[in-house]
């Protein structure tokens, strides 16, 4: 499960810095007046989204070339028969009362409905694009060839999000309580950080 949790975290440094650039869209335009240096802030902005599509694709990717990898599929075909619940409750229930089972049942409907939602629900589109993303483009199979994506940004926020949230949740049913906020909120100040020494010395 670390290195699950290696691959969030990867997500977290480049997308909340990817969003804290964008934000400031309006001053680094202003600041790299030249179509050269917009150039590089731009190339410099797609590849945070890259490192993101290429950390997501690893916890969502049905396949891996270390294959003791935890993934989201695997966590999926693990928890969703109703005999996964029963024993998870029967584990715990003697230990913690009979309030787990609210808990796992909850935990458990939240992880399957994400994961139905990104692979054959409402958002598929966004799941297929990371999976081209990864085995077309980022594995270099179709070098020279044009990137095609379907998502938003919005909607790559929405699935790293819920991306998050799953991770968060599946540790929660194998008993182990971890928060990524924290992380989240580790990065974005050091984007904000970062931000307020180029306006600083843009004004000086």
């Amino acid at each position: 499960m670390q290195w699950f949790r290696v691959q969030a975290i990867e997500a977290i440094n480049s997308w909340e810095v990817y969003k804290k650039l964008q934000s400031e869209k309006d001053l680094f335009n202003a600041i790299f007046a030249g179509k050269q240096a917009i150039h590089i802030f731009n190339i410099i902005q797609f590849s945070l989204i890259q490192t993101t599509w290429i950390a997501l694709a690893k916890l969502w990717d049905n396949k891996t070339r270390e294959k003791n990898n935890v993934r989201f599929s695997i966590i999926y075909a693990l928890i969703k028969p109703g005999s996964f619940y029963e024993a998870i409750c029967l584990r715990y229930k003697e230990e913690y009362g009979s309030s787990v089972e609210d808990k796992f049942k909850e935990e458990i409907s939240l992880f399957l409905e994400i994961y139905n939602k990104y692979t054959n629900g409402n958002k598929n589109n966004i799941y297929l694009d990371i999976k081209n993303i990864r085995n077309n483009f980022l594995s270099h199979a179709l070098l020279g060839g044009a990137l095609q994506y379907s998502h938003t940004m919005d909607e790559l926020e929405e699935f790293y999000n819920d991306s998050l949230k799953m991770l968060e949740t599946a540790y929660s049913i194998f008993g182990v309580a971890i928060s990524l906020s924290e992380f989240r909120d580790i990065r974005s100040r050091h984007a904000d950080n970062f931000v307020n020494i180029i306006r600083s010395l843009s004004e000086s």
